[in-house]
């Protein structure tokens, strides 16, 4: 029921505002390998597939927490991630007055890529804070998992098969956006190879491999 609904909404999607689905998707989406394909944006709602292609993606489960390819954050919107191809990991944690298996790490403000004027990711280091593994919950074929604001994650990605998972995120909130870093990053940094738009051909394509994967759970 889920693989179809959902393969009905891209496919629609696609036929009826393609314009609106390539002028919004982009290839690595902060973390090569993760891609957003964005289906629909109100000021209550936006709704986006993530697409993880096999040997494409840095975010492998066997990355353990040291590992700085998709640093530790919260967001400005409470949000429900539903895995529909594959699986993937969501981690969550929390900052601690004592000491950790997690250790230390530094703490920074920050403003995304996405959202600023000149494509540059800009930080603000805070502190050095201790963090604490809360929870590690894997959201099978299937399933969903659910973030508030606060709340600090991040997610693991198998590299050797396909994982789509489908995005909705609700009206933004006001709150502080944190990032955790295990090593000083710099201040100001370019997107570089993240974040860059796709090109309708390929787009088509990552679309096509969605589809024909979801049909086959249907």
């Amino acid at each position: 029921m889920i693989a179809k609904f959902a393969r009905r909404l891209i496919e629609n999607t696609v036929r009826t505002n393609f314009s609106f689905v390539l002028a919004n998707a982009l290839e690595n989406f902060q973390v090569i390998g993760f891609n957003s394909i964005l289906l629909h944006r109100s000021d209550d709602l936006v709704l986006r597939l993530y697409v993880c292609e096999p040997g494409k993606s840095n975010l492998d489960k066997s990355l353990d927490q040291d590992d700085n390819t998709l640093l530790i954050h919260n967001h400005r919107f409470y949000f429900q991630c539903q895995t529909l191809f594959g699986w993937m990991a969501n981690l969550t944690y929390s900052e601690s007055q004592e000491r950790t298996e997690a250790g230390r790490w530094f703490k920074y403000g920050y403003k995304s890529a996405i959202t600023s004027n000149d494509g540059m990711m800009r930080l603000s280091l805070e502190d050095s804070v201790n963090l604490s593994l809360d929870s590690v919950e894997y959201i099978e074929e299937g399933d969903s998992y659910e973030l508030q604001p606060e709340q600090l994650h991040k997610i693991l990605v198998p590299s050797d098969r396909l994982v789509v998972m489908l995005f909705w995120e609700h009206a933004k909130v006001q709150i502080d956006q944190k990032l955790y870093s295990r090593c000083v990053m710099p201040l100001c940094s370019p997107t570089r190879d993240t974040n860059l738009q796709f090109a309708e051909p390929e787009l088509r394509r990552v679309l096509s491999v969605v589809t024909a994967a979801l049909k086959e759970r249907e």
